[in-house]
């Protein structure tokens, strides 16, 4: 009972509506059946929903209709006994009025007579007609409509199309702009459902791509019947701030709406951001926007279905004139318009003659969806065709069960179901044509690039989406409007070590790009990340590297200062071991206690070894040496000299009128008490390894891996310089004590030299070493190793340089005597009781200083008894300690009652000295000169003692 009523209702709007109409109706044959196919077509323009001008694209797919029901009669394969005919009626592109004249289709007349509808072109004319043909179950055939929602079957069940849909056609336009790497475009549409819906699944289709939805710069709904209130709105919309950025506008609309846009675009071309749009066009209005617009949307790319142009569509279309197409109710009207001439006599308008003819010179095009056109009414043609077969005995003419018993036209519910499973190739548009469940048919698409060629505009193809596997391929150069290929973008990829910031109240492709917090963090552009430990960023800050082993290395230049310094050193040191070692017996080696001279060589040779250490890769054995060495070295060189300096402060600091021997001052006695400091310092060193094993440490810093010794700073300098720097601060105490011996006793004079030096040199290390910390391993290892070095240097220089030096004078005056005169001489007699002293080397005379310290198996003593002497009780005998005794006796009112048992006559050029002291072999005392009345008188006797000193 609903539909009844709603058919009457329906009915009587007809009867209001029916006046006035324009209609192509077929023709009908005298003899045999008849099937009508419905159609509709955008004969004219919507001018303010009014009929306009005659639209060229329409006129064609009208006339393409024609063509196909032609030869579609021609085809005895097709239809057999049954013609088939049309009713076809215009839309003037809008819904309302197509809704209107889709009444007469089921009237009275069409009830009994439609079978099925070709058409409409617009969605949302294809929505309205479907929603009304369903109810009478009259199936429906779109060449033009690619709206998603038409796939709807639960609303549009008897509705299909031989056109890809939208989804189809938005997935291209979404892999157009992937291709180019577009993140930024405007999104204008058409404010009717194909508009709408199309821009819809288009922002889906770019999800999860370069783009998203909201790198959508703006997005327009332009009225199908736009003022220029409209556009202007539309081009300040599109000139806003950060919008403007975009450089690429897809433009998914009818026709009308897309003239209308280009239109005012080219109006606003002189100036601001407009000037330079590449344009996406939808299938609409890709290829038909009228020559004057070329300009404006040069370098403009088109996404059509893909379909073989007909060239027996364009010989039928370019042989049409108003004399042969009389059937056609706008075909005068149409000519009129393309030739600019009038049938009727108008004032100034040329009379329309029969000479005019169709063709490109007149900007003739075909229409993209003729053969799509072509194809529906052979989709009706075959699925009836199958129908008959299977339904009609002998497969020929109308039979009762293809037709419904009430209206006479073919069943349309049985029709469906045979659409559904139609399929005929080739069909117009050059492939297989058939219909999925939702009534769509799956093709592909080809991209137009409208270009300049020899000064005139053309759409060529660049490129084709196949659908079975949904791949863009563009073959073909881009001709783009300036010339290079825009960048749509809204804000520039952030740099390395940068990230975006969004800008409020914009898309999110707009950003502001800002440097990452702190200088250990890289990005690629996006999300700012810190690098991890033992990691910094690159140069370009984009991703974090492997940070390189800092240590001290064989190239580096403190390395190289180091083992030059090293090296000298290892042959200074050297050369004077060698030099002790070759002269052994030489008395200025013996009077610098060789024992302890051994250990300060070898102490020396190690400082300048350890350095070595330093420089090897830091690994666990190397760190141990380290370790060790630093304070063995050390304690070798200064417990020796503590050892030497403490016997002569024993020596000159006795207690006054004491001439008892100071103990503990033999050589075998002082080599024992420098092991015995050596070994405090290797108790030391052994409990620190175990306590604290050897091991590396890696310490991270910003844009550094320093590897070195894992070692706690504070107690390691201590545990290492602790003991050492204690035997140094002892050594220079005892050196300052005995800093007042006599000034002829050089050695003393030259120990303190370098002791205060090495003080200095500590003083000045110590706050360097913990200073250069802050300034890496390199650094604070280099001071270290090159402190070792100079200390090292300062007692070789400070000690023994003068050693050397006095040992080669004194070879060279010896060297000299030996060849003034070869013939040993006596140069003194005592006699009478007396004693001798006898001191001959090579007939030459030495003084007593060379005598009494610096005995070799080249000298002899003779020495006698002396008879006491209580004359002599009142001299102090000081211990001597120099190579020259030229002090006064002193003074007589000292009063030590110690007798000395000997008496020393020295006589030299010619003169004789009687003196009186001690001569042992561990110690050598200063002798006095004795008075006149003590002096021994000479005789012949003599007593002899060999005294090896």
């Amino acid at each position: 009972m609903r539909r009844v009523a709603i058919m009457i209702a329906l009915l009587l709007v007809c009867v209001v509506c029916l006046a006035g109409a324009t209609v192509y109706n077929g023709p009908l044959p005298t003899h045999g059946d008849i099937v009508i196919l419905g159609a509709l077509f955008p004969v004219h323009k919507n001018m303010d929903n009014q009929c306009g001008d005659v639209l060229d694209l329409g006129l064609q797919r009208l006339e393409a209709m024609v063509l196909a029901v032609d030869k579609v009669n021609n085809n005895t394969a097709l239809l057999p006994g049954i013609t088939l005919s049309f009713e076809i009626r215009d839309t003037c592109t809008q819904s309302n009025y197509a809704l209107e004249q889709s009444l007469h289709f089921v009237s009275s007349r069409g009830v009994l007579g439609i079978s099925g509808v070709v058409g409409a072109a617009s969605s949302s004319v294809s929505i309205a007609v479907a929603s009304l043909l369903r109810l009478f179950k009259i199936p429906q055939i779109s060449y033009a409509s690619t709206a998603e929602t038409l796939s709807d079957r639960t609303r549009f069940d008897y509705f299909f199309r031989t056109i890809p849909p939208d989804s189809l056609q938005t997935q291209v336009m979404a892999d157009l702009i992937d291709h180019f790497n577009w993140s930024y475009v405007y999104a204008l549409h058409s404010d009717d459902v194909y508009g709408t819906v199309g821009i819809q699944a288009l922002l889906k289709a770019l999800e999860g791509r370069n783009c998203s939805e909201t790198c959508v710069a703006t997005q327009i709904s332009v009225p199908v019947v736009a003022t220029s209130q409209d556009l202007d709105e539309v081009l300040l919309d599109m000139s806003r701030s950060w919008v403007n950025n975009a450089s690429v506008a897809v433009l998914f609309g009818q026709l009308a709406t897309a003239v209308k846009v280009l239109e005012a675009v080219d109006r606003s071309r002189g100036s601001g951001p407009l000037k330079n749009i590449t344009w996406i066009a939808s299938d609409a209005w890709g290829d038909q926007i009228p020559s004057h617009l070329y300009p404006v949307a040069h370098g403009m790319l088109a996404v059509l279905p893909q379909a073989k142009h007909s060239q027996q569509f364009d010989d039928y279309f370019t042989g049409l004139t108003p004399l042969n197409n009389a059937d056609n109710p706008w075909f005068s009207e149409y000519w009129e318009n393309v030739f600019n001439c009038s049938f009727q006599p108008v004032a100034g308008v040329r009379e329309c003659d029969g000479n005019d003819r169709i063709s490109v010179n007149n900007e003739y095009r075909q229409n993209s969806k003729v053969p799509f056109a072509i194809d529906a009414v052979y989709a009706f043609a075959h699925a009836m065709t199958d129908m008959q077969r299977a339904l009609c005995p002998g497969g020929h003419g109308l039979c009762r069960d293809m037709t419904d018993p009430r209206t006479n036209a073919v069943n349309g519910e049985l029709l469906q179901t045979y659409l559904h499973n139609v399929s005929f190739s080739p069909g117009a548009s050059a492939r297989e044509i058939s219909f999925d469940a939702s009534g769509d048919e799956q093709g592909s698409f080809i991209i137009k690039n409208l270009q300049l060629e020899s000064g005139q505009h053309r759409f060529r193809q660049v490129g084709v989406w196949t659908a079975s596997n949904a791949m863009l391929s563009l073959h073909s150069d881009v001709e783009w409007i300036d010339g290079d290929m825009p960048e749509s973008v809204c804000s520039v990829k952030c740099g390395g070590g940068q990230y975006p910031e969004r800008v409020s109240d914009q898309a999110a492709c707009c950003w502001i790009c800002k440097r990452c917090l702190g200088n250990r963090h890289v990005s690629t552009g996006e999300k700012c990340r810190e690098c991890e430990q033992g990691y910094a960023p690159n140069t370009n800050m984009t991703q974090c590297e492997l940070i390189p082993l800092t240590f001290l290395t064989w190239s580096h230049a403190w390395s190289i200062i180091i083992m030059v310094v090293a090296i000298v050193g290892i042959a200074l040191t050297v050369s004077v071991i060698i030099i002790f070692v070759v002269f052994y017996k030489h008395q200025i080696v013996k009077g610098s206690s060789r024992e302890l001279s051994a250990f300060l060589l070898t102490g020396l040779l190690l400082c300048y070894l350890l350095p070595f250490a330093f420089i090897i890769r830091p690994s666990a054995v190397v760190c141990g040496i380290r370790r060790f060495g630093l304070g063995f070295c050390f304690t070798l060189c200064y417990s020796a000299l503590l050892i030497k300096t403490n016997r002569i402060h024993r020596i000159f600091n006795r207690r006054p009128g004491s001439v008892s021997t100071p103990s503990l001052i033999s050589p075998q006695s002082q080599v024992a008490l420098t092991l015995l400091l050596i070994a405090v310092q290797v108790v030391i060193a052994v409990i620190w390894l175990v306590v604290e094993p050897p091991s590396i440490l890696l310490v991270y810093n910003d844009f550094s891996t320093e590897l070195k010794c894992g070692e706690s700073p504070y107690i390691g300098i201590s545990a290492s310089f602790g003991y050492s720097l204690f035997l140094l601060l002892l050594s220079t105490y005892f050196a300052f004590r005995a800093r007042k011996v006599p000034q002829n006793f050089n050695e003393a004079k030259f120990i303190n030299l370098t002791l205060y030096t090495i003080v200095i040199i500590w003083l000045a290390f110590i706050p360097t070493y913990f200073a250069t910390s802050q300034l890496g391993t390199i650094f604070q290892t280099s001071s270290l190793v090159l402190g070792i070095a100079l200390s090292a240097t300062t007692t070789l220089c400070c000690l023994f340089a003068p050693k050397v030096y006095f040992l080669f004078s004194q070879m060279k005056k010896e060297y000299q005597s030996s060849e003034n005169d070869r013939r040993p001489r006596q140069d003194s007699i005592c006699s009478n009781g007396g004693i001798h002293l006898i001191h001959q080397r090579n007939s030459s005379t030495y003084g007593l200083t060379s005598v009494l310290s610096k005995g070799d198996q080249s000298e002899q003593l003779s020495v006698c008894p002396l008879p006491p002497q209580p004359s002599l009780s009142h001299y102090k005998l000081p211990v001597l300690t120099s190579m020259t005794d030229k002090e006064p006796p002193p003074s007589s009112t000292d009063k030590t009652t110690q007798t000395p048992p000997l008496i020393v006559t020295h006589s030299s050029a010619g003169y004789t000295h009687s003196l009186a002291g001690y001569v042992t072999r561990e110690e050598l005392y200063r002798f006095v000169p004795l008075p006149p009345s003590v002096s021994p008188t000479p005789s012949t006797s003599t007593c002899s003692l060999h005294h090896d000193i």
